[in-house]
Order: C-alpha cells, then sequence, then structure tokens
C-alpha cells in the first residue's frame, strides 16, 4: 500500500474519530486536567511493546490497516487503565463511553468489493455450493478439457484476517477468474453446516479461519491452512499464487478453450479447399 492509499485510509471517520479521542486524553494529560500516574511511564512501555507484539505476530496480513486498528484499541485500554488509576472516574466514564459509541457508529473499515468485480465472486450458501460441486463433477478420464476449478474462501465477519484477505482474494479473482476457474465465498457465520462438512474448525480461537479450498471437479484438490496445519495460512498474493498453481490452471484452461475454435478452422480450410478442387 503506498502512502496515498494510507492517506486515503485515515481520512475514513472510523480513524478520524478514534484519533481524535485518543489525541484529546493527550491534550488533557499535557494540560494538567489528567493526573500523572506513578504507573504512566510504565503503562507506555507496555502499551508500545503489546503493539510491537501484535504487529509481529500478525506479519501474515502485511495490512496498515490492521496495524493501526490493533495499536488504536491497545491505546484506548491504556488510556482507560490510566484514568483508573488517578481515580478520575469521570472522564474514565465519559471516555468508556465515547468508545463504546465510535464502535456502534463507525466500525472498522471493510474492504468493499468493487461493482467491476461483483460477478467474478460468487457467494456460496449450503445448496447453491452443494448444487455448483455437483455441476462440476466429471468422469476421470484424465482429459484437462473437461477439468473445473473452483476457489472457495470461508471467512467470518469477525475475523480481521478475513477483512484483509478479501481485496487479495479479488484481486486473484480478477486475474484467473475464467469460465473454468470460478472463485466463491461463504459466510460460516450464516452457514455453520458448511464448516462441519468441509473439517473447518470455527472456533474464536481456531488458525482455521479463513480457509481457502480449491475444488477441482467437484471434489477437494487442495487448501490452505490444511487441516494438520503443516502449512500455515498466508494472506500474501504472491505465495497463494504459487500454492494452488494459479498460473498453471490458467495457462491449462485457456489452451483447452483454443482447442475447439482451432479444429473449426482446420476443418473449415479443408472445405475449402475441396470445393476449390
Amino acid at each position: 500500500m503506498d502512502i496515498k492509499s494510507i492517506v486515503g485510509q485515515l481520512k475514513q471517520p472510523y480513524y478520524i474519530l478514534n484519533f481524535s479521542i485518543v489525541f484529546s486524553f493527550i491534550l488533557l494529560r499535557c494540560l494538567g486536567v489528567v493526573e500523572r500516574s506513578s504507573s504512566e511511564r510504565l503503562t507506555i512501555y507496555y502499551t508500545l511493546f503489546a503493539i510491537l507484539i501484535k504487529t509481529v505476530k500478525s506479519r501474515v496480513i502485511k495490512s496498515v490497516d490492521f496495524v493501526l486498528t490493533s495499536a488504536l484499541f491497545i491505546i484506548k485500554l491504556s488510556i482507560l487503565y490510566l484514568l483508573y488509576a488517578v481515580d478520575n472516574y469521570y472522564l474514565f466514564i465519559t471516555y468508556l463511553l465515547s468508545f463504546i459509541v465510535s464502535y456502534i457508529l463507525y466500525s472498522q473499515p471493510v474492504y468493499q468489493i468493487p461493482s467491476s468485480s461483483d460477478l467474478k465472486v460468487t457467494y456460496f450458501n449450503p445448496i447453491t455450493l452443494s448444487n455448483t460441486l455437483s455441476n462440476h463433477s466429471v468422469k476421470d478420464d484424465g482429459d484437462k478439457d473437461d477439468n473445473q476449478y473452483l476457489i472457495v474462501t470461508f471467512f467470518a465477519l469477525w475475523s480481521p484476517v478475513c477483512t484483509y484477505l478479501a481485496p487479495t482474494f479479488i484481486s486473484l479473482a480478477n486475474k484467473y477468474g475464467n469460465d473454468r476457474i470460478q472463485f466463491g465465498k461463504v459466510d460460516i457465520g450464516r452457514w455453520k453446516p458448511l464448516t462441519l462438512k468441509h473439517n473447518i474448525d470455527d472456533s474464536v480461537k481456531s488458525n482455521q479461519i479463513p480457509t481457502i479450498i480449491l475444488f477441482k471437479n467437484g471434489v477437494e484438490h487442495k487448501r490452505i491452512p490444511t487441516i494438520d496445519k503443516s502449512t500455515a495460512f498466508t494472506l500474501k498474493e504472491n505465495e497463494l499464487i504459487d500454492y494452488f498453481n494459479l498460473d498453471q490452471l490458467q495457462t491449462e484452461t485457456k489452451q483447452s478453450r483454443k482447442k475447439p475454435s482451432s479444429t473449426k478452422s482446420i476443418t473449415y480450410s479443408k472445405s475449402s479447399k475441396n470445393k476449390k478442387d
């Protein structure tokens, strides 16, 4: 993400409101309205350390949004602690209510799918996913021309990782989606039976949210993260491309689409030659 994109993100109401609340506390502290706590310096060290640990542990996400959101959450907890430590219950309640109201009015920004990408990604429910996989099922005769691929992300609205996967998944759909490589998403919060059917742990502490599964001819072919956790999840677009061999699949499907037209061209040329003779 470049500087221009970062500035654009910071202009969103969510960040403007939350940063305003945080800076208001700093201003009150500098003006002496908020007393200095004996543990203030230690709290600042712990806050910075927590932000650093959170950033390092979530390095797979590689998102400015995630770092800023995590930092704001930790800083807001520190503000409440400092106010409680100096027995300033009036400001404690005021800031607590302001955090709650800001969360209700402006939740964390979620990636919006561009209108041009709507046709590239299909949102499945149990019936539509089952029907699609059934339609993709073909006799395995080794003919690559018959292969149908479906790449599905099983996501949860409460998962930050799922939030930051959205633009990457849309980018993959735009680059590799065609009539034989389809992309789809399943909201596991709404369709829990699909998590059981596809062996996905949807608990809050799960490392399998999100899960991306590649289906080949209606049968699971590959997934990330793997059930045995031998392969960890990644949000890096190039790593997902390599893991699912998307370049190879795209080449395969493009070549097979060209075959009928080339055959037709040869037949036409022969018939034309016979007419000339």
